[in-house]
């Protein structure tokens, strides 16, 4: 399109410039990497639970994964209008708010988790390796129209929901009668 000044016009809300993509791009691999570094530091257990909670448990998964978050907003709506647990609301929301931030990592993660299982990679370097080429292919299907939309809503869900899983996991676990032992 011409402008009055019989110049050329630039469309800024219709370009995709490569500055943007590689952003994009960069922005959802270090991310991965961060999370999966963090996972690997802190809770070593989780990587490995991911992938075997996906394959072995998939409906409770996705199942938790829609109703967690939902759970979890109309938790700290309450929290918040009844005044006196304002804060604690707030600390709700904020935790729903980093849920979703990582759940896509999470997922990648996973994902990974299962090509890794496929090709026997075990060592974490080269686990590493798998995990920013994945990170790579998944943000590339990201980009295909429509079906990147769906992979993307997917993956949050079942990321959410592979978090949701170990926290239950973990806390039933935790509230077991302990076994006497007897001779």
């Amino acid at each position: 399109t011409l402008s009055a000044s019989c110049g050329p016009t630039k469309d800024v809300s219709n370009t995709n410039t490569i500055q943007d993509y590689l952003l994009s791009l960069g922005s959802i691999s270090v991310t991965t990497i961060l999370v999966w570094l963090l996972c690997l530091w802190l809770t070593p257990k989780f990587l490995g639970n991911s992938s075997n909670l996906l394959t072995k448990k998939t409906l409770k998964v996705i199942g938790l994964g829609i109703i967690a978050p939902i759970i979890l907003a109309i938790a700290s709506i309450i929290l918040i209008v009844l005044g006196l647990t304002t804060g604690f609301g707030l600390l709700v929301l904020s935790a729903l708010c980093i849920l979703i931030a990582i759940s896509t990592s999470i997922f990648i993660i996973t994902i990974n988790n299962l090509v890794c299982n496929k090709l026997n990679i075990t060592k974490n370097i080269r686990v590493f390796g798998m995990l920013v080429a994945t990170s790579i292919v998944l943000w590339l299907i990201g980009l295909i129209p429509y079906v990147g939309g769906i992979i993307g809503f997917v993956g949050v869900i079942i990321g959410m929901g592979i978090v949701s899983t170990n926290l239950l996991n973990k806390n039933s676990k935790n509230k077991e009668p302990k076994k006497e032992i007897t001779e």
